[in-house]
């Protein structure tokens, strides 16, 4: 997916990896984003270390206290990537709040699955709140807008290649009919384009996918 999506790990970009452990999505970004590109791995798990690009939090990413020291590293992150880049425009998008400026990320990676009770109905409902839970945060934390300039509608459409987005995001789901409906009304309202994969090397007999979205819209 890193390969066909190649807006999903910029490089120089800063990544969110939720539900990081044991760390294997955090491994492919890390040598993609390069070195002047961060991963922050976050999970309640403990992870072994990565990089020296992959910055390892551990924590429930719901709890104040965990979401304070994740807004730190963003911003200490950006503060860095900006002053060694010769783009700083690109790294320097904020959002204003009544907290003051808080750094875009280019993309997060949700890797989230609840623990399954083998009862499907309970299972596709905890794995539906996650995918919520996990947008509910993207929400303004992603990058807007597009990577380069399209003056109409029209030609946006035909010049958009999958590497012209800003603000991207990953999110891991089991399939049901549930999630097209998530996917209809509250992922295409805030995203640019949204795609299912099921990867290959998932189990054919699996019902594991991903959405990938693609340009964040903004609120």
């Amino acid at each position: 997916m890193a390969k066909k999506y190649p807006c999903l790990l910029p490089k120089a970009g800063l990544v969110i990896d939720l539900g990081a452990a044991p760390g294997g999505w955090s491994q492919v970004a890390s040598p993609k984003l390069g070195s002047k590109g961060h991963v922050i791995a976050l999970d309640l798990l403990p992870i072994l270390p990565i990089a020296r690009n992959v910055t390892v939090l551990q924590g429930d990413f719901l709890s104040s206290s965990v979401q304070a020291e994740l807004e730190h590293v963003i911003a200490t992150s950006a503060a860095s990537r900006q002053k060694h880049s010769a783009t700083t425009s690109d790294n320097t998008e904020t959002e204003h709040s009544s907290g003051g400026a808080v750094p875009r990320v280019d993309t997060i990676l949700s890797d989230m699955m609840a623990n399954m009770s083998g009862i499907r109905v309970r299972d596709i409902e905890a794995s539906l709140e996650l995918c919520q839970t996990a947008l509910s945060f993207a929400q303004g934390r992603l990058k807007t807008g597009l990577t380069k300039q399209i003056e109409s509608e029209g030609e946006e459409k035909k010049a958009l290649s999958l590497k012209d987005y800003k603000g991207c995001m990953l999110i891991k789901f089991f399939q049901h009919p549930l999630l097209s409906e998530f996917k209809k009304k509250q992922l295409q309202p805030v995203f640019e384009k949204v795609l299912v994969e099921k990867p290959k090397e998932s189990r054919s007999e699996s019902s594991e996918a991903y959405f990938v979205c693609l340009g964040y819209k903004g609120e």
